[in-house]
Protein backbone atom coordinates (compact mmCIF):
# COMPACT_ATOMS: atom_id res chain seq x y z
CA UNK A 1 0.00 0.00 0.00
CA UNK A 2 1.40 3.43 -0.99
CA UNK A 3 2.15 6.11 1.63
CA UNK A 4 -0.48 8.39 0.10
CA UNK A 5 -3.19 5.72 0.32
CA UNK A 6 -2.17 4.92 3.88
CA UNK A 7 -2.49 8.58 4.85
CA UNK A 8 -5.89 8.87 3.13
CA UNK A 9 -7.16 5.77 4.89
CA UNK A 10 -5.95 7.15 8.22
CA UNK A 11 -7.83 10.39 7.60
CA UNK A 12 -10.98 8.50 6.60
CA UNK A 13 -10.81 6.29 9.67
CA UNK A 14 -10.25 9.29 11.91
CA UNK A 15 -13.00 11.49 10.52
CA UNK A 16 -15.66 9.27 9.05
CA UNK A 17 -16.09 6.08 11.03
CA UNK A 18 -19.06 3.88 11.85
CA UNK A 19 -18.81 0.77 14.04
CA UNK A 20 -15.05 0.73 13.56
CA UNK A 21 -15.17 1.17 9.78
CA UNK A 22 -15.22 3.81 7.06
CA UNK A 23 -18.68 5.22 6.41
CA UNK A 24 -19.20 5.78 2.67
CA UNK A 25 -22.99 6.06 2.85
CA UNK A 26 -23.08 9.62 1.51
CA UNK A 27 -20.97 8.71 -1.51
CA UNK A 28 -23.16 5.67 -2.19
CA UNK A 29 -26.40 7.67 -1.89
CA UNK A 30 -25.04 10.41 -4.15
CA UNK A 31 -24.12 7.88 -6.85
CA UNK A 32 -27.51 6.20 -6.49
CA UNK A 33 -29.33 9.54 -6.84
CA UNK A 34 -27.29 10.44 -9.91
CA UNK A 35 -28.00 7.06 -11.49
CA UNK A 36 -31.74 7.43 -10.88
CA UNK A 37 -31.78 10.97 -12.29
CA UNK A 38 -29.69 9.85 -15.28
CA UNK A 39 -27.02 12.40 -14.45
CA UNK A 40 -24.46 9.71 -13.67
CA UNK A 41 -21.60 9.22 -16.11
CA UNK A 42 -21.29 5.46 -16.13
CA UNK A 43 -18.35 5.26 -18.56
CA UNK A 44 -15.76 4.97 -15.79
CA UNK A 45 -17.79 2.32 -13.97
CA UNK A 46 -18.34 0.23 -17.11
CA UNK A 47 -14.71 0.54 -18.11
CA UNK A 48 -13.74 -0.73 -14.66
CA UNK A 49 -16.24 -3.60 -14.74
CA UNK A 50 -15.40 -4.85 -18.24
CA UNK A 51 -12.20 -6.41 -16.93
CA UNK A 52 -14.05 -8.08 -14.04
CA UNK A 53 -16.21 -11.15 -13.52
CA UNK A 54 -19.01 -10.44 -11.03
CA UNK A 55 -19.86 -13.44 -8.88
CA UNK A 56 -23.32 -13.20 -7.28
CA UNK A 57 -23.71 -15.33 -4.14
CA UNK A 58 -27.24 -15.47 -2.65
CA UNK A 59 -28.43 -16.22 0.88
CA UNK A 60 -30.87 -18.53 2.64
CA UNK A 61 -33.92 -19.74 0.67
CA UNK A 62 -32.46 -18.29 -2.53
CA UNK A 63 -33.31 -21.39 -4.54
CA UNK A 64 -36.98 -20.96 -3.61
CA UNK A 65 -36.85 -17.58 -5.37
CA UNK A 66 -35.45 -18.91 -8.65
CA UNK A 67 -37.73 -20.29 -11.37
CA UNK A 68 -34.98 -22.52 -12.81
CA UNK A 69 -34.25 -24.34 -9.53
CA UNK A 70 -35.60 -27.71 -8.42
CA UNK A 71 -36.34 -26.51 -4.90
CA UNK A 72 -39.31 -28.20 -3.22
CA UNK A 73 -40.77 -24.89 -2.00
CA UNK A 74 -41.00 -22.10 -4.59
CA UNK A 75 -42.05 -18.46 -4.02
CA UNK A 76 -40.66 -16.79 -7.14
CA UNK A 77 -44.14 -16.52 -8.70
CA UNK A 78 -45.26 -14.26 -5.86
CA UNK A 79 -42.06 -12.40 -4.96
CA UNK A 80 -39.90 -12.51 -8.06
CA UNK A 81 -36.42 -13.95 -8.45
CA UNK A 82 -33.33 -13.31 -6.37
CA UNK A 83 -30.83 -11.10 -8.24
CA UNK A 84 -33.18 -10.81 -11.24
CA UNK A 85 -32.73 -7.02 -11.54
CA UNK A 86 -28.99 -7.34 -11.00
CA UNK A 87 -28.76 -9.94 -13.75
CA UNK A 88 -30.88 -7.88 -16.15
CA UNK A 89 -28.53 -4.91 -15.79
CA UNK A 90 -25.41 -7.04 -16.24
CA UNK A 91 -26.88 -8.50 -19.43
CA UNK A 92 -27.91 -5.05 -20.68
CA UNK A 93 -24.33 -3.82 -20.31
CA UNK A 94 -22.72 -7.01 -21.64
CA UNK A 95 -20.73 -7.63 -18.46
CA UNK A 96 -19.29 -10.97 -17.35
CA UNK A 97 -21.02 -12.51 -14.37
CA UNK A 98 -22.04 -15.74 -12.70
CA UNK A 99 -24.81 -16.52 -10.21
CA UNK A 100 -23.77 -19.20 -7.78
CA UNK A 101 -26.27 -22.06 -7.60
CA UNK A 102 -25.42 -22.87 -4.02
CA UNK A 103 -27.15 -25.01 -1.40
CA UNK A 104 -28.00 -21.93 0.62
CA UNK A 105 -29.44 -23.84 3.59
CA UNK A 106 -26.11 -25.59 4.23
CA UNK A 107 -23.58 -24.17 6.70
CA UNK A 108 -20.71 -21.85 5.66
CA UNK A 109 -18.31 -24.70 6.44
CA UNK A 110 -20.21 -26.96 4.05
CA UNK A 111 -20.52 -24.32 1.31
CA UNK A 112 -16.97 -22.97 1.33
CA UNK A 113 -15.52 -25.77 -0.81
CA UNK A 114 -18.01 -25.13 -3.61
CA UNK A 115 -17.26 -21.39 -3.58
CA UNK A 116 -13.53 -22.14 -3.66
CA UNK A 117 -14.04 -24.44 -6.64
CA UNK A 118 -15.96 -21.74 -8.53
CA UNK A 119 -13.38 -19.02 -7.79
CA UNK A 120 -10.60 -21.35 -8.95
CA UNK A 121 -12.44 -21.85 -12.25
CA UNK A 122 -12.73 -18.11 -12.92
CA UNK A 123 -10.05 -15.83 -14.36
CA UNK A 124 -8.50 -13.18 -12.13
CA UNK A 125 -10.34 -9.93 -11.31
CA UNK A 126 -13.40 -11.32 -9.55
CA UNK A 127 -15.86 -9.07 -7.73
CA UNK A 128 -17.91 -11.02 -5.20
CA UNK A 129 -21.36 -9.58 -4.51
CA UNK A 130 -23.22 -11.40 -1.76
CA UNK A 131 -26.55 -11.22 0.01
CA UNK A 132 -27.36 -12.29 3.57
CA UNK A 133 -25.83 -15.67 4.51
CA UNK A 134 -23.95 -15.64 1.21
CA UNK A 135 -21.52 -13.27 2.93
CA UNK A 136 -20.84 -15.82 5.67
CA UNK A 137 -20.24 -18.53 3.05
CA UNK A 138 -17.89 -16.21 1.15
CA UNK A 139 -15.82 -15.27 4.18
CA UNK A 140 -15.58 -18.94 5.17
CA UNK A 141 -14.19 -19.74 1.71
CA UNK A 142 -11.67 -16.89 1.66
CA UNK A 143 -10.61 -17.65 5.24
CA UNK A 144 -9.91 -21.24 4.22
CA UNK A 145 -8.04 -20.26 1.05
CA UNK A 146 -6.38 -16.85 1.51
CA UNK A 147 -4.22 -17.53 -1.57
CA UNK A 148 -7.36 -16.87 -3.65
CA UNK A 149 -7.42 -13.24 -2.48
CA UNK A 150 -5.01 -12.39 -5.28
CA UNK A 151 -7.83 -13.19 -7.74
CA UNK A 152 -10.40 -11.04 -5.91
CA UNK A 153 -10.85 -7.37 -6.76
CA UNK A 154 -13.21 -6.79 -3.84
CA UNK A 155 -16.16 -8.12 -1.87
CA UNK A 156 -19.54 -6.47 -1.34
CA UNK A 157 -21.78 -7.96 1.34
CA UNK A 158 -25.43 -6.93 1.54
CA UNK A 159 -27.30 -7.46 4.84
CA UNK A 160 -25.02 -10.28 6.02
CA UNK A 161 -25.61 -11.38 9.65
CA UNK A 162 -21.95 -11.48 10.69
CA UNK A 163 -22.98 -11.22 14.34
CA UNK A 164 -26.10 -13.34 14.01
CA UNK A 165 -29.83 -12.63 14.02
CA UNK A 166 -32.27 -12.45 16.96
CA UNK A 167 -34.87 -14.05 14.68
CA UNK A 168 -32.62 -17.11 14.31
CA UNK A 169 -32.03 -17.03 18.07
CA UNK A 170 -35.77 -17.06 18.73
CA UNK A 171 -36.33 -20.05 16.46
CA UNK A 172 -33.33 -21.92 17.87
CA UNK A 173 -34.25 -21.12 21.47
CA UNK A 174 -37.61 -22.85 21.45
CA UNK A 175 -37.87 -26.65 21.28
CA UNK A 176 -40.79 -26.68 18.82
CA UNK A 177 -39.54 -23.93 16.48
CA UNK A 178 -36.01 -25.37 16.55
CA UNK A 179 -37.41 -28.70 15.38
CA UNK A 180 -39.34 -26.90 12.63
CA UNK A 181 -36.27 -24.91 11.55
CA UNK A 182 -34.09 -28.02 11.52
CA UNK A 183 -36.70 -29.93 9.51
CA UNK A 184 -37.13 -27.05 7.01
CA UNK A 185 -33.40 -26.65 6.35
CA UNK A 186 -32.99 -30.41 5.91
CA UNK A 187 -36.11 -30.60 3.72
CA UNK A 188 -34.67 -27.89 1.47
CA UNK A 189 -31.40 -29.77 1.07
CA UNK A 190 -29.39 -28.05 3.79
CA UNK A 191 -28.56 -28.97 7.36
CA UNK A 192 -29.17 -28.09 10.99
CA UNK A 193 -25.74 -26.43 11.04
CA UNK A 194 -26.89 -24.13 8.25
CA UNK A 195 -29.81 -23.06 10.42
CA UNK A 196 -27.70 -22.62 13.57
CA UNK A 197 -24.99 -20.69 11.69
CA UNK A 198 -27.33 -17.68 11.74
CA UNK A 199 -27.66 -17.56 15.54
CA UNK A 200 -25.81 -15.08 17.75
CA UNK A 201 -24.10 -17.87 19.70
CA UNK A 202 -22.67 -19.59 16.64
CA UNK A 203 -21.71 -16.25 15.13
CA UNK A 204 -19.68 -15.30 18.22
CA UNK A 205 -17.88 -18.63 18.11
CA UNK A 206 -17.21 -18.31 14.37
CA UNK A 207 -15.98 -14.72 14.67
CA UNK A 208 -13.65 -15.67 17.51
CA UNK A 209 -12.12 -18.57 15.58
CA UNK A 210 -11.85 -16.68 12.26
CA UNK A 211 -10.98 -13.24 13.64
CA UNK A 212 -7.46 -13.18 12.20
CA UNK A 213 -8.64 -14.61 8.89
CA UNK A 214 -11.34 -11.93 8.59
CA UNK A 215 -8.81 -9.22 9.36
CA UNK A 216 -6.48 -10.54 6.69
CA UNK A 217 -9.26 -10.47 4.08
CA UNK A 218 -10.23 -6.90 4.98
CA UNK A 219 -6.59 -5.81 5.00
CA UNK A 220 -5.73 -7.31 1.61
CA UNK A 221 -8.81 -6.46 -0.48
CA UNK A 222 -11.54 -3.79 -0.34
CA UNK A 223 -14.61 -5.03 1.53
CA UNK A 224 -17.87 -3.07 1.50
CA UNK A 225 -20.56 -3.96 4.04
CA UNK A 226 -24.07 -2.74 3.23
CA UNK A 227 -26.55 -2.66 6.10
CA UNK A 228 -30.08 -1.29 6.17
CA UNK A 229 -33.03 -0.82 8.46
CA UNK A 230 -36.76 -0.36 8.12
CA UNK A 231 -38.32 1.99 10.66
CA UNK A 232 -41.71 1.04 12.05
CA UNK A 233 -44.55 3.15 10.66
CA UNK A 234 -48.31 2.94 10.93
CA UNK A 235 -49.75 -0.22 9.44
CA UNK A 236 -48.16 -3.25 7.84
CA UNK A 237 -45.09 -1.57 6.40
CA UNK A 238 -42.93 -4.54 5.36
CA UNK A 239 -43.51 -8.23 4.56
CA UNK A 240 -41.17 -8.85 7.50
CA UNK A 241 -43.21 -6.73 9.94
CA UNK A 242 -43.34 -9.26 12.80
CA UNK A 243 -39.64 -10.12 12.56
CA UNK A 244 -38.67 -6.45 12.26
CA UNK A 245 -40.74 -5.46 15.29
CA UNK A 246 -39.34 -8.33 17.36
CA UNK A 247 -35.74 -7.49 16.45
CA UNK A 248 -36.39 -3.79 17.10
CA UNK A 249 -37.38 -4.62 20.66
CA UNK A 250 -34.47 -7.03 21.18
CA UNK A 251 -31.61 -5.06 19.68
CA UNK A 252 -32.69 -1.96 17.72
CA UNK A 253 -32.64 -0.93 14.07
CA UNK A 254 -32.83 -3.83 11.62
CA UNK A 255 -33.99 -4.88 8.16
CA UNK A 256 -36.50 -7.45 9.38
CA UNK A 257 -33.92 -10.21 9.74
CA UNK A 258 -30.49 -8.70 10.37
CA UNK A 259 -29.71 -5.98 12.96
CA UNK A 260 -27.87 -3.06 11.37
CA UNK A 261 -24.75 -3.53 13.50
CA UNK A 262 -24.66 -7.25 12.68
CA UNK A 263 -24.17 -6.41 9.00
CA UNK A 264 -21.05 -4.31 9.64
CA UNK A 265 -17.60 -5.70 10.38
CA UNK A 266 -14.81 -3.61 11.87
CA UNK A 267 -12.40 -1.85 9.47
CA UNK A 268 -14.55 -2.31 6.36
CA UNK A 269 -16.06 0.33 4.08
CA UNK A 270 -19.64 0.65 5.29
CA UNK A 271 -22.92 1.77 3.72
CA UNK A 272 -26.09 2.29 5.76
CA UNK A 273 -29.46 2.97 4.15
CA UNK A 274 -32.86 3.51 5.71
CA UNK A 275 -36.21 2.20 4.49
CA UNK A 276 -34.87 -1.05 3.02
CA UNK A 277 -35.93 -4.44 4.37
CA UNK A 278 -34.11 -7.73 3.92
CA UNK A 279 -36.07 -8.76 0.82
CA UNK A 280 -36.18 -5.36 -0.92
CA UNK A 281 -32.50 -5.43 -1.82
CA UNK A 282 -32.64 -8.61 -3.91
CA UNK A 283 -36.18 -9.36 -5.02
CA UNK A 284 -39.53 -7.79 -5.84
CA UNK A 285 -41.68 -7.37 -2.74
CA UNK A 286 -44.05 -4.74 -4.07
CA UNK A 287 -47.55 -5.24 -2.79
CA UNK A 288 -50.47 -3.82 -0.83
CA UNK A 289 -50.17 -2.75 2.77
CA UNK A 290 -53.19 -3.42 4.98
CA UNK A 291 -53.91 -2.06 8.43
CA UNK A 292 -56.67 -4.49 9.35
CA UNK A 293 -59.44 -6.69 7.98
CA UNK A 294 -61.76 -3.69 8.03
CA UNK A 295 -61.91 -2.17 4.52
CA UNK A 296 -62.32 1.37 5.85
CA UNK A 297 -58.95 1.11 7.62
CA UNK A 298 -57.06 -0.35 4.67
CA UNK A 299 -54.92 1.65 2.33
CA UNK A 300 -52.64 0.84 -0.58
CA UNK A 301 -48.97 1.53 -0.86
CA UNK A 302 -46.30 -0.37 -2.74
CA UNK A 303 -43.08 -1.68 -1.22
CA UNK A 304 -40.63 -0.71 -3.90
CA UNK A 305 -36.88 -0.43 -4.18
CA UNK A 306 -34.69 0.41 -7.16
CA UNK A 307 -32.36 -2.57 -7.09
CA UNK A 308 -30.55 -1.66 -10.32
CA UNK A 309 -29.41 1.73 -9.03
CA UNK A 310 -28.58 0.15 -5.67
CA UNK A 311 -26.42 -2.47 -7.38
CA UNK A 312 -24.67 0.05 -9.62
CA UNK A 313 -24.03 2.46 -6.75
CA UNK A 314 -22.38 -0.28 -4.67
CA UNK A 315 -20.20 -1.29 -7.62
CA UNK A 316 -19.29 2.37 -8.15
CA UNK A 317 -18.41 2.59 -4.46
CA UNK A 318 -16.09 -0.40 -4.87
CA UNK A 319 -14.48 1.22 -7.91
CA UNK A 320 -13.77 4.39 -5.95
CA UNK A 321 -12.30 2.69 -2.87
CA UNK A 322 -10.14 0.43 -5.03
CA UNK A 323 -7.96 3.34 -6.16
Amino acid sequence: MSKIKTILLFILFSCNTLAGGIDISKEYLLSKTQIQSQSFNKDLLLSYLRSQTILLIPGVLSESFRSDSNQKIKVDYFLGEIFNDHEDWLIEEGLKYEILDIESESSPTENKDFIIEVIESLPSNVIIFTHSKGGLDTFAALSSRPDLLKKITGVITVQTPFRGSPVADAFAGNFVTKKIGKWLFNFLGGSEDGFLSLTTKNSKERNSVLKNDYQRIIREIPVINYGSFKEDTFGWDTPLELFRDYTQIKIGRNDGVVPLQSALLDDTYQVTESGVDHLNSVTNTSGVRKVSILPQLNYKKSWTFDRKSHFQALLESLRKVSY
